[in-house]
């Protein structure tokens, strides 16, 4: 396993991003610091996996009942963390129930 560090606070694992673009599927607005929000996101997002090369569809949900602060840690093989990555690890999880 490539990602080795566990996600305690938010009772989970150790995770693994499966699919990643470099592809914006909306606009990235910063509210404040450290807020990231996606505005306008289309009902189904087409891309490249950054991972992998190969084309990819998402289609968003937007029945969000939870959302989550978390940190992604890009690693080689060996689980090193490195910019010529093969593998993204998710980390530091917070998980935040929407009212």
């Amino acid at each position: 396993m490539y990602c080795t560090s566990s996600n305690d606070a938010a009772g989970l694992p150790a995770l693994e991003v499966s699919n990643l673009s470099f592809e914006s599927p909306g606009k990235v607005k910063v509210k404040q610091q450290n807020q990231l929000f996606l505005e306008d996101m289309p009902g189904v997002f087409t891309g490249t996996n950054a991972l992998t090369g190969s084309p990819l569809t998402w289609t968003p949900n937007t029945d969000a009942e939870i959302v989550v602060q978390f940190t992604l840690r890009p690693v080689d093989d060996d689980g090193n963390t490195t910019l010529d990555f093969t593998h993204v690890c998710v980390e530091n999880t917070i998980p935040y129930p929407i009212n």
